[in-house]
């Protein structure tokens, strides 16, 4: 049983860990492919921009135009920033704010200009929920699919296994109440005996 339990832990480990990779994997993909949207956004903006630029300068543009664009341009700029800093909290690392290096998370210092670097909050882990553990058939070591009354390989009964558990404490208690009882009775008969012998005997009359 220990044997079964302990191989369903570390095939469950493994499919977790894989799991997690994947999901990395597929974030990674779509940051990265969100953060060259938003660069090509940018580009045209810039493009509009100096049109809108040139224009006014010719005395021909409109200055609203031109104030939206450069807002545009701003708010985008945000966008692929944060976009990195998510993407980098995945890989890992984080960015020197004095280079922009990219460095370990755990950096003190910046490797390339030296600046200290902020630190980083940590946030308290959160306790993992208690998974059930997987239970195996004691007869033919199958897993019980969805707690199943019954093994569906061999029809090995895990609902008479866990009745009869269930009822064994009751039992035991049954007996052991008359071997109690039975241990009281036999230590109150010395003290009995003895209050007996201890009494003191009636004193004779004289003869006359």
């Amino acid at each position: 049983m220990e044997f079964f339990n302990g191989i369903g832990k570390k095939v469950n480990k493994v499919v977790r860990s894989v799991s997690e990779k994947n999901t990395t994997t597929t974030e990674t993909f779509r940051i990265t492919r969100e953060i060259s949207a938003a660069e090509a956004k940018i580009e045209k903006l810039f493009t509009e921009f100096g049109k809108a630029c040139y224009a006014l300068k010719s005395g021909e543009g409109d200055a609203a135009e031109a104030e939206a664009l450069s807002a545009g341009i701003a708010e985008a700029k945000a966008g692929v920033e944060a976009l990195k800093k998510e993407l980098d909290s995945l890989n890992g690392v984080r960015r020197c704010p004095e280079c922009n290096a990219v460095l370990p998370r755990e950096a003190v210092f910046c490797m390339q200009c030296g600046a200290r670097q902020p630190e980083i909050p940590v946030k308290p882990e959160e306790p993992e929920a208690v998974k059930p553990e997987k239970e195996y058939c004691p007869n033919c070591g199958a897993l019980r699919e969805d707690e199943g009354g019954s093994c569906v390989v061999c029809g090995y009964s895990f609902a008479e296994a866990e009745a009869a558990e269930a009822e064994a404490p009751a039992e035991e208690a049954v007996e052991e109440a008359p071997a109690e009882e039975a241990a009281e009775e036999a230590a109150a008969e010395p003290e009995e005996e003895q209050h007996e012998e201890e009494q003191p005997e009636e004193p004779t009359a004289p003869e006359e």
